[in-house]
C-alpha cells in the first residue's frame, strides 16, 4: 500500500534508508524506529509512488470505444424499429419471422448496452468523471 501523503512516503524512504545501511539511524529517530518495525519489503511499499496511466490518452480511447458503441446502439434501435413496423403489417409466417429478427436485434442492443457501461466503469475508474 503507497503511502497517503508526501510527508509519509519521505519518512518511510528516510526509514528505508536506514534500513539498507544508507543514512545513519541517528538521522531521524522515528524513522530509525519505523526501520526496525517494518521489513524492507513493506517500506518499498510505503515510500513507492503509485504509477499512474496517462489520462488523456487513456480517456480519449475509452470515449472513442463509447462513442462507437453508442452509434452501433442507435443504428440496430433504428433497424429494429423498421422490422417491428414491418412485422405490424406483415401476416402469417412473415409477421413470426420479422418478430424473430426483432428480437434478435433486441439481444444485440442489450449486449452493446453491456459494452458501453463497461467502458463507462471503466472511464469512471480512471478519471473519476463521466463520459
Amino acid at each position: 500500500m503507497p503511502a497517503v501523503s508526501v510527508s509519509q512516503r519521505r519518512l518511510m524512504g528516510v526509514a528505508l534508508s536506514i534500513k539498507r545501511g544508507h543514512t545513519p539511524a541517528s538521522y531521524s529517530p522515528q524513522a530509525a524506529k519505523i526501520a526496525g518495525e517494518m521489513s524492507e519489503a513493506e517500506l518499498e511499499k510505503f515510500a513507492g509512488k503509485e504509477k499512474r496511466m496517462k489520462m488523456k490518452n487513456v480517456s480519449t480511447e475509452i470515449k472513442e470505444s463509447a462513442h462507437e458503441e453508442k452509434e452501433t446502439i442507435r443504428r440496430y434501435t433504428k433497424r429494429r424499429t423498421h422490422i417491428k413496423r414491418a412485422a405490424k403489417a406483415a401476416r402469417g409466417e412473415t409477421r413470426l419471422r420479422l418478430k424473430a429478427d426483432a428480437d434478435k436485434f433486441t439481444e444485440i442492443i442489450k449486449d452493446e448496452k453491456e459494452h458501453l457501461d463497461e467502458f463507462s466503469d471503466m472511464y469512471y475508474g480512471i478519471t473519476g468523471t463521466g463520459i
